[in-house]
């Protein structure tokens, strides 16, 4: 099914539900931590951040399908985000951040960010280059998959989009299906890289509006710099340094073409317009990268900043057989050449040449942005010099693009839109209560069979895990963590159901510590080298623990005994009560009744407990009768007389 992709802007029907609920969050200072759905809250409900300026590191996490409003409320920190989904983010400003205004520390799914404003965030704006997750192929092993940015305001900041450094053949945090649109880049503060990954399958971008005040910056980038494709439409920039898009090794996972058309770029930094290779013979390229067409329509490049002789064509390009380059309709003027061709250049490894390079234009001289009547339709006014060029007319502006497969952003998500038919709400998830590493425990739903039916996988902390460690029935799911050790340490588990067809569903389950099983030596005891008897010169601490080896709360008493060697004895209190799971002595001595040094161990055992040995110990030799005062010191005897 072909779905159609308009210069205008796409209209989202919204199902809006009637009966939401709203959930007050945070005190409007500090940190903002969301780390589970409020009590009560169910999708379609919103939370409310209360007004105020927010200078702590923040959290979120774990919670799915709500409108989250900021309304005057400004984060000057970083807020991680881990492991949410299907939520919709409106009215926040984010102000002088000096680290990552979102660090996305889990997979991300379906979310858009509206009417946010960012001001003086010199760090990344979303930044997934981190917390890496490999991609299998699945949408559920995709770092991001369908993230919107709209209506959004971008002063003096930072990157807004960093995706992976590393190249795709690593299949690191993957992206797929991110829409950018209506945003307004004021005075950026970086080398101009506007969106940056090494590894995203679909890019959609509209209706941006791009300048800066300087043009100090030397770098060969660009605003949208990815291996992957996309469509870049109704692009305006003016002295702005670098390409308006770099696009490499196109069409990750599957063939698709890539457009950048209606695009305007006036008074920038020669460094090129659009940068794109699918040249097959470049070494760092993907399994799951095919190649695809390209299409440079429409488009306006004026009056570029010459520097360092660099050349600027409206198109430099590579092309591997069997994929095209269309290069239609595009005006090109005043821009430094040195000699090379005003409308393409071949950079790559192959000669082939682009299939379609008709009706473009290109004439030297200066030209003011009055000069054409619609810079988006280019079509030059009855009185511009581009009349009488004797080139044929440009042609109407491209109206539609045709994009194979692809959900068309705005995505259905958050919670004005989260029953959305194209994706299924799923029961809500109940955590045991109770559970702990020991035994199997159930979390319970509303039984579903067709959600039963559409599970895939399930990740816990982020890492999928085995099918062997779970099992599905008629409303639960059974964990068993003796079949995973992802289940065999306690604390809060953050647990994420994946279901084809459905939203992502997460649930948050406390897993306790087990039973108390087994002692262990956390600090080993150490006898004296110089008298004898002595007390230790380091005292035991001894830890209670459950089979797994987390630390319990037991109170068990807790006994130091003999354990090998012969002819010496234990001194002082042997026998303590452990506080929260650990066992201090305090005045554990020996006494070794040999003339000779004694090598022995001590063993701690408590009543129905796996006992623990420490290392060995040498006992320095017991005085000789007549031999007057005999001292050890540091392994050597030494004898004094007494007169």
């Amino acid at each position: 099914m072909k779905n159609v992709l308009t210069n205008l802007f796409f209209l989202l029907i919204l199902t809006v539900s009637a009966k939401a609920n709203h959930f007050p969050e945070c005190s409007g200072s500090g940190a903002c931590n969301i780390t589970s759905m409020p009590v009560g809250a169910v999708r379609g409900d919103s939370l409310i951040i209360a007004p105020g300026t927010y200078a702590s590191a923040s959290t979120w996490d774990v919670f799915s399908g709500v409108t989250v409003i900021g309304t005057g409320v400004t984060f000057t920190n970083t807020i991680s985000i881990n492991n949410i989904s299907a939520n919709y983010f409106k009215n926040f400003t984010f102000s002088n951040n000096t680290g990552d205004v979102f660090l996305l520390t889990g997979i991300i799914d379906s979310l858009q960010f509206d009417s946010c404003t960012y001001l003086g965030c010199t760090g990344t704006i979303f930044d997934g280059s981190g917390y890496n997750v490999t991609y299998n192929g699945t949408t559920a092993s995709l770092k991001v998959y369908k993230l919107t940015i709209k209506n959004s305001y971008f002063h003096n900041s930072g990157v807004i989009l960093q995706g992976t450094y590393a190249n795709p053949p690593s299949l690191t945090n993957f992206m797929d299906s991110v829409s950018m649109y209506n945003i307004h880049v004021d005075s950026p503060n970086n080398n101009g890289v506007m969106v940056n990954d090494y590894a995203l399958f679909r890019l959609w971008v509209n209706n941006w509006n791009c300048t800066s005040t300087t043009q100090s910056n030397t770098e060969d980038g660009g605003m949208f710099v990815l291996y992957g494709n996309a469509i870049i439409s109704n692009v305006k920039i003016h002295d702005y340094y670098g390409y308006l898009a770099r696009i490499w090794e196109l069409s990750l996972g599957a063939r698709k073409d890539t457009y950048v058309f209606n695009c305007l770029k006036l008074s920038g930094l020669a460094y090129g317009f659009i940068d794109t290779r699918i040249d097959t013979t470049m070494t760092n390229a993907s399994p799951q990268i095919q190649g695809g067409n390209v299409h440079v329509l429409n488009n306006v490049l004026g009056n570029a900043v010459d520097i360092n002789g660099y050349v600027t064509p409206i198109v430099i390009w590579s092309c591997s057989p069997g994929d095209s380059i269309e290069i239609k309709n595009n005006l090109a003027f005043n821009n430094p050449q040195h000699g090379t061709n005003t409308i393409t250049n071949n950079n790559g490894s192959t000669a082939i040449n682009p299939d379609d390079t008709t009706n473009n234009l290109y004439f030297s001289a200066a030209q003011a942005v009055y000069a054409l009547q619609d810079t988006l339709n280019c079509v030059p006014t009855s009185t511009s010099s581009l009349n009488g060029g004797g080139v044929t007319p440009f042609s109407p502006v491209l109206n539609t693009v045709t994009y194979n497969n692809v959900a068309e952003p705005p995505y259905p998500v958050g919670a004005n839109s989260y029953t959305s038919s194209s994706t299924l709400t799923p029961p809500t998830l109940t955590p045991a209560s109770s559970a702990t590493v020991d035994n199997s425990f159930i979390v319970t739903f509303t039984p579903t069979p067709s959600w039963n039916s559409a599970i895939t996988s399930i990740t816990i902390n982020g890492t999928t895990v085995s099918s062997s460690a779970y099992s599905l029935g008629s409303g639960t799911i059974t964990f068993t963590p003796a079949n995973s050790v992802l289940l065999q340490t306690n604390g809060t588990k953050s647990i994420i159901v994946y279901a084809t067809g459905y939203y992502n569903n997460p649930v948050s389950q406390p897993l306790g510590v087990g039973a108390a099983h087994s002692l262990s030596i956390s600090t080993q005891p150490v006898a004296s080298n110089t008298t004898n008897p002595a007390t230790l010169s380091v005292q035991p601490i001894v830890k209670i623990l459950d089979q797994y080896g987390n630390l319990t709360a037991s109170t068990a008493t807790v006994t130091a005994t003999i354990g090998s060697g012969a002819s010496w004895s234990l001194t002082g209190t042997t026998a303590i009560s452990a506080v929260s799971g650990v066992a201090t002595w305090a005045n554990l001595g020996t006494s070794n009744t040999l003339t000779t040094f004694n090598t022995v161990t001590i063993t701690f055992t408590s009543s129905g407990l796996t006992s623990a040995t420490s290392n060995n110990l040498n006992l320095v030799p017991v005085t000789p009768p007549g031999c007057g005062c005999v001292v050890w010191l540091f392994g050597y005897k030494r004898n004094f007389v007494t007169i």
